[in-house]
């Protein structure tokens, strides 16, 4: 049995899917960056100092970086050369606390092998984000929101103008998304994510190699086309990561999405004030979107409200004892407690039915930012919460789903922090019988102190 999962839709060999057939690849737009936009850099032991020292200006004037893992290290300057020492600088501006790093898989993972040549403190205090476990979680979020919007549109064109040949042909044109070809929590590959999202293609024959060649054409003993197919794997899974790392930070929808130019999404992301100003016009849609839910809500009116009584003033309300009581009177005041009782009735219902959606509509908001990792049975939720108490992780929520434990944030500032501070693995089996014999000794320690 393989150690790798293979996803279902993967599983048949001679009937691959038509993306990742070579005779089908003419049906997807080759993804493709203009070579005028972009420079590559080789860091070995033929580049020059002014190469290098070019590469760090420029590295001292951004804050977000795309990485891989695909490297080569077989060809690196002597440890006490000036370039390589040069090297050790540029790892150490990239991987600074302030920055952001973004990476399609487990990026602490591939870069621990290079821990021996010394170019960055270990564990790394940069925030590394994850996009292959967040981007299944965006699709399958604005996959439903399309259905929903989708439906609503062809709702309002029926309405307005059923009659129109127009409007007719729209819908006759209207097609449904693609649905997720995978099983929760199962990570996207990145290929499979950018074709669902963009309807691009990035060719990945080049996924199994040996990557100990060198890849500099002054140097390379490779032939032209497999050293370029080579380059050009590396080059575009970065940037295959920075064209989907907009989509899933600001919740775009698949209308935003086809909207945006593809050259747009290589700009600098704005700053976090910006975000938030975006986070607050994303709520704003969907409380829109929620209002639009809530119209066929009937209301009390303001008028329902005002009774009688209310409208008359307290001095010409005050009874007369020496008068008899008025038959009209009687009548006014029964017939407004009537109104007021039904009034209350309706209220009541249109509360619960306004806070059936409302508490909906929090829970959706509850698993907007949240972190993962993998999740040991055994564990109480009170232990997660002590643990998670301990290691000073803040948060508004914990939930575990099958194998993984989702640990909810309050925004995105404290979601990376929380990722620094807790292990990836600290929920596991071997962590869980760790914290018990910590329990199970800090019991036996409070018994004796007692006694």
């Amino acid at each position: 049995m393989p150690d790798k999962f293979v996803p279902y839709h993967l599983c048949d060999i001679k009937n691959p899917p038509a993306h990742l057939d070579d005779n089908q690849k003419s049906n997807w737009i080759p993804f493709d960056i203009p070579t005028s936009l972009y420079e590559i850099i080789y860091a070995n032991k033929y580049t020059t100092t002014e190469t290098m020292q070019k590469l760090i200006d420029h590295v001292r004037n951004c804050n977000e970086f795309t990485f891989d893992g695909d490297v080569e290290c077989a060809h690196l300057p002597p440890i006490h050369s000036l370039i390589h020492l040069q090297i050790k600088q540029l790892f150490e501006l990239i991987f600074k606390f302030r920055n952001n790093i973004y990476s399609w898989e487990p990026l602490r993972k591939e870069i621990y092998p290079a821990i021996v040549y010394q170019w960055f403190e270990w564990p790394i205090k940069t925030s590394v984000v994850n996009f292959q476990l967040k981007f299944a979680d965006w699709y399958n979020w604005t996959l439903s929101h399309y259905k929903m919007c989708s439906l609503s549109n062809r709702r309002n064109i029926i309405i307005n103008d059923i009659n129109s040949d127009g409007q007719m042909n729209l819908l006759s044109k209207y097609t449904c998304h693609k649905p997720s070809p995978y099983r929760p929590n199962e990570p996207w590959a990145l290929q499979q994510a950018l074709i669902y999202t963009y309807g691009i293609f990035i060719d990945k024959s080049i996924t199994v190699n040996h990557w100990t060649t060198e890849l500099d054409p002054m140097y390379s003993t490779l032939s032209t086309s497999k050293r370029n197919k080579m380059v050009h794997y590396a080059i575009y899974d970065c940037f295959t990561t920075t064209c989907l790392i907009r989509s899933v930070i600001f919740c775009w929808t698949f209308q935003q999405v086809t909207k945006i130019h593809s050259l747009d999404l290589f700009q600098a992301l704005p700053s976090s004030s910006s975000r938030a100003n975006n986070n607050s016009a994303n709520t704003n849609i969907n409380q829109r979107i929620i209002k639009n839910i809530n119209d066929d809500i009937e209301l009390v009116s303001d008028g329902d409200k005002i009774t009688v009584n209310q409208s008359i003033s307290d001095d010409d309300n005050q009874p007369n004892p020496a008068l008899p009581p008025n038959d009209n009177d009687l009548r006014v005041n029964d017939h407004d407690m009537k109104r007021q009782l039904h009034s209350r009735i309706r209220s009541a219902e249109a509360r619960k039915r306004r806070n059936r959606k409302r508490n909906l509509y929090f829970r959706m908001q509850r698993y907007r930012y949240f972190i993962t990792g993998p999740f040991y049975y055994r564990f109480t939720m009170k232990l997660v919460r002590h643990i998670l108490t301990g290691y000073n992780i803040y948060y508004t929520h914990v939930k575990p789903v099958d194998d993984l434990l989702l640990i909810c944030v309050k925004d995105k500032i404290i979601e990376p922090q929380n990722e620094r501070r807790l292990l990836g693995d600290i929920f596991d089996r071997r962590h869980y019988y760790f914290f018990r014999r910590q329990v199970q000794y800090l019991s036996r320690r409070s018994n004796d102190i007692q006694e």
